[in-house]
């Protein structure tokens, strides 16, 4: 990143301290879920009305692996889980 004066960087942390706070509020509230159900929900719906095809049988495959990415690489290690032993 290239900053032009002090106040640009500190703009840019400011910015990303509150990002990072939003999304620890969206992961520990469920509300990250919302999008990925909703676009699963939407793959199943077009596989449903449109009939079986192997061109959107592999987009909604194709989506869900996406949203496996999504979570693997960004919710999971943000999120806490409690575990009783």
């Amino acid at each position: 990143m290239v900053f032009d004066s002090l106040l640009d960087a500190w703009g840019i942390a400011l910015g990303l301290k509150i990002m990072a706070i939003l999304w620890d509020l969206l992961v520990q509230s469920g509300l990250i879920t919302i999008p990925l159900i909703a676009l699963f929900f939407a793959n199943a719906k077009a596989l449903l009305e449109l009939g079986y095809s192997d061109e959107l049988f592999n987009s909604v495959v194709s989506d869900l692996l996406l949203i496996i990415a999504v979570w693997a690489v960004a919710v999971l290690p943000w999120a806490t889980f409690q575990y009783q032993i």
